[in-house]
């Protein structure tokens, strides 16, 4: 694996989510580093903490990018960075590829080795990428896409059940309102005394 460790340069490779189907993903950490002027100054090693962040390309195990934190690298990874510093874990955003139903067992650990994490860095995968997880990986992109695609016809499906129940519940609720109002009015025209005609 080819690792490059740039530790307090301010390099921020320009990763998109979606370059030819290279997906790159952040995974933040604190590391001890020792401070040498404040070891010195002390006569003893004294560390400081520091936040790096490691890099990795979809479907590309050799290359991953380590470094330190910086304001660049916190506008760039703005949501991952956040969830992190709150949870102290790291966000995963899509479908686990392990929750898959479609992927084998196999599968599943050659995509992570590759690491592709999620179904929707599968869909997403160039041409390079899915020549990595070997035989069948286009086939597996095909169902991951239609996956994706059934899901969101899905949501869209559930959203507008989901309003129906809802708009249901309420023609009930008024429903019962005006029942009520008509037998309070009912019982109030009885009980009020009639004038003679």
């Amino acid at each position: 694996m080819y690792n490059v460790s740039i530790p307090g340069a301010d390099y921020a490779p320009q990763f998109s989510s979606n370059s030819g189907g290279r997906t790159a993903f952040p995974t933040f950490y604190v590391e001890a580093v020792e401070n040498r002027s404040k070891s010195e100054l002390e006569g003893r090693p004294v560390f400081d903490e520091v936040e790096y962040v490691r890099i990795m390309i979809a479907g590309d195990q050799k290359t991953e990018v380590v470094k330190k934190v910086t304001d660049a690298v916190r506008n760039q990874y703005r949501g991952e960075y956040q969830y992190w510093k709150q949870t102290q874990q790291q966000a995963v955003t899509g479908t686990p590829i392990e929750q898959w139903p479609a992927a084998s067992v196999s599968f599943v650990k050659t995509a992570k080795v590759l690491n592709v994490n999620t179904v929707e860095q599968l869909a997403d995968l160039g041409d390079a990428a899915l020549q990595r997880l070997g035989m069948g990986a286009r086939d597996m992109q095909a169902r991951a896409r239609a996956f994706l695609l059934a899901a969101r016809d899905g949501a869209a499906t559930e959203k507008l059940a989901a309003e129906n129940n809802r708009m249901a519940d309420e023609i009930e609720l008024l429903k019962k309102q005006i029942a009520e109002m008509g037998a309070k009015f009912a019982e109030l025209q009885t009980d009020s005394p009639r004038k003679g005609r």
